[in-house]
């Protein structure tokens, strides 16, 4: 990691993850953030896309979910290895591996970008394109239960901002501040 001088002492500048369930805004909040701290910007789940040269749903058909995040967790340590802070925004499912967890919480600013039940029925559009809301599971359901069992995982997070209320540009600058505070 970048080390920086601040008023005679050394501080260490360090990468911001973005956490959350599936439509809580993290890729949005993610481009924005780190167009206003001029920083780069992955998203887990597009470099794996890439790297792969498949859809994520594609992946979970084809190879599976156990090998999709194992391939995420890769992605994610070698962002992490950066030495340029970025910005980084994890798949819904990443935190939850123990591994992946200790890692982003020792070595990066984990925000959870918090959304209600509402809004994210509202903004996934029904779950298509993602194979964990593919099940005949109704909708609302699953995503209750993926809210259970992965809210107090997402709570182990330096940084809680709720993302209702607002547009993602608006939601960047609330991650900035609190993030500065922070120092």
């Amino acid at each position: 990691m970048e080390r920086a001088q601040a008023r005679g002492e050394e501080i260490t500048v360090r990468h911001i993850t973005l956490l959350g369930m599936m439509g809580a805004g993290k890729s949005s909040v993610g481009r924005e953030l780190s167009q206003l701290l001029r920083r780069p910007f992955y998203d887990s789940d597009f470099e794996i896309e890439r790297s792969t040269r498949m859809t994520i749903p594609d992946i979970f058909a084809k190879r599976g979910e156990p090998w999709f995040r194992d391939r995420e967790a890769q992605i994610i340590a070698d962002i992490v290895e950066e030495t340029q802070p970025v910005v980084l925004s994890i798949g819904g499912g990443a935190f939850v591996r123990d591994t992946t967890r200790a890692l982003l919480l020792r070595d990066t600013i984990t925000v959870y970008l918090r959304a209600t039940l509402p809004s994210l029925l509202a903004r996934l559009h029904g779950g298509h394109g993602r194979p964990l809301l593919s099940s005949s599971e109704d909708l609302t359901t699953r995503l209750t239960t993926l809210m259970e069992t992965r809210g107090p995982l997402y709570s182990q997070a330096a940084l809680l901002i709720d993302t209702d209320d607002a547009q993602p540009r608006e939601v960047a600058r609330r991650v900035a501040v609190a993030v500065q505070a922070l120092r």
